[in-house]
């Protein structure tokens, strides 16, 4: 039940967008093995002129950049998967927008399953729900 949110420092393109969402969900489901039917993905368009490197902002640079959040139950990814997913995300939003600057940015963010949820219940719950009674 991933979160996803991915802000761009692009102009908005309804095209690009779903490009970005199809490749974010599908990496999370392929790589991360999460459901895709209850995975979110809210996407964000911040201008070039707005996102800044190392003090310049990535329009005076001549690039887009990006930054992917993807919010996972703690424990439910090994170091492998998060770094492929990592790179392989990386990969995506780069071919989606064109050059990007280095400084973009992927990040697996392991939410504690006492304290995430969806539905009004926390992934603990669920998992507690789930078991069979011994």
């Amino acid at each position: 039940m991933p979160m996803i949110t991915v802000q761009l420092a692009a102009e908005p393109d309804p095209a690009l967008t779903r490009r970005v969402v199809d490749a974010v969900a599908g990496l999370t489901a392929s790589i991360l093995e999460k459901d895709p039917r209850v995975t979110a993905v809210a996407v964000e368009y911040l201008p070039r002129r707005h996102w800044f490197v190392a003090g310049r902002a990535v329009e005076d640079l001549g690039r887009a950049a990006f930054f992917v959040v993807v919010r996972v139950t703690e424990g439910t990814n090994t170091k492998d998967q998060k770094a492929r997913f990592v790179a392989e995300a990386w990969r995506a939003l780069r071919a989606a927008l064109g050059e990007v600057d280095e400084e973009s940015y992927v990040h697996v963010d392991e939410a504690r399953g006492d304290a995430y949820g969806y539905g009004g219940k926390t992934q603990e719950r669920r998992f507690v729900e789930g078991r069979a009674a011994p």
